[in-house]
């Protein structure tokens, strides 16, 4: 199965997809980038991409917003862009 994991912070997507022991400046984010990569080196994650936040679906899931997108995607599988 083909896994892959999307992100909208851009700095943390490219410290993972470094694959080294890169510090990113936002510690918070270092345990995180840590795990994701030993899961793409143990191949349990394929790829990891950055994800603009117009189409970024979780959204609706962790802010405080209206939830439509993801409403949307559920109800009616469309994902507007």
């Amino acid at each position: 199965m083909h896994t892959e994991v999307r992100g909208d912070n851009v700095s943390v997507v490219r410290a993972v997809q470094s694959l080294s022991n890169h510090i990113t400046r936002e510690k918070r984010f270092q345990s995180l980038i840590s795990t994701v990569q030993q899961l793409i080196e143990n191949e349990q994650v394929d790829q990891v991409i950055w994800a603009p936040t117009a189409v970024n679906i979780s959204d609706g899931l962790t802010k405080a917003k209206d939830g439509v997108t993801i409403l949307n995607l559920l109800t009616y599988g469309v994902l507007p862009i």
